[in-house]
């Protein structure tokens, strides 16, 4: 029975050769696996890491331009400007009839506040002001009556339009409508001066370009204008945008009126030349 034991432990025992083989086994199943991580996995890792990192800073570029023109083409044009004017001086009527008057308007795209002060020879009485077939109600203080919350409507235009559908934006040379505003300031047609407050630029051309195809480029410029007057006849200040040239290249984004002095202020839109 000893001797059968001591045959079967005998002839289970591997032996030095098998050992070595086994041992080679699994040096080449390691070294496999090893050269498939340092040579396939690592770097298909780093390239995807790449990408990705290629990809996030696409994504901020495209941000990036797309902000800078949902804020440069934000703002009303010239029709919404008269609308505006229009609502403006309809309302003004009926309160100063009941003795609100030197009233301060200021109107961002945000929307208006308005301000009045009260005639000591009414009555007082607090009065909604009607505005785009609304009332809003006021709120009394230090002798004045302030009107806020109420919209401006300053919030579209034609150019954002087409900007929003990814459309062609077709905008003049910046040379034609800069010596457009230079001869209507000699011409003496407005009641004031246009004045240019910064030259066309754009913050994004050289990113739309890096971009490629991943963006529709446009290479819009933008520059600044402020119209200031003391002609307070809102009629003729309507008057004098809507018979302008260039009405869709013209975005209004402010509109203040205090003591018969009114100043609208804006964007202009162009390109270079060809």
């Amino acid at each position: 029975m000893k001797n059968g034991l001591y045959f079967w432990k005998s002839n289970h025992k591997p032996s030095k050769k098998q050992g070595v083989i086994i041992s080679l086994i699994v040096l080449i199943l390691l070294g496999s696996i090893a050269g498939w991580y340092y040579l396939i996995f690592v770097p298909h890792k780093k390239h995807e890491e790449e990408l990705h990192k290629k990809e996030v800073a696409v994504q901020a570029k495209l941000k990036q331009v797309s902000t800078f023109y949902d804020t440069a083409l934000t703002g009303g044009n010239i029709d919404r400007l008269g609308l505006l004017l229009s609502e403006i001086y309809k309302s003004k009527l009926k309160l100063s009839l009941a003795g609100y008057e030197k009233e301060s308007v200021k109107c961002k795209v945000a929307g208006c506040e308005f301000t009045y002060s009260i005639n000591k020879s009414h009555v007082f009485s607090l009065l909604k002001k009607d505005f785009w077939n609304e009332s809003f109600l006021g709120s009394f203080a230090e002798k004045e009556v302030s009107f806020t919350g109420i919209p401006s409507k300053l919030d579209q235009n034609h150019l954002l339009e087409l900007y929003h559908s990814k459309k062609n934006i077709d905008v003049p040379e910046c040379g034609v409508i800069l010596v457009y505003i230079y001869s209507l300031n000699s011409t003496g047609l407005i009641p004031g001066t246009l004045e240019i407050l910064k030259s066309p630029t754009s913050s994004v051309t050289t990113v739309e370009k890096e971009l490629g195809s991943r963006t529709k480029y446009y290479g819009l410029l933008f520059g600044s204008w402020k119209m200031e007057t003391k002609d307070s006849s809102i009629p003729h200040l309507i008057s004098i945008f809507q018979g302008q040239a260039f009405q869709d290249d013209f975005i209004v984004k402010n509109v203040e009126i205090k003591l018969d002095a009114v100043s609208i202020s804006g964007d202009f839109v162009c390109k270079t030349g060809s």
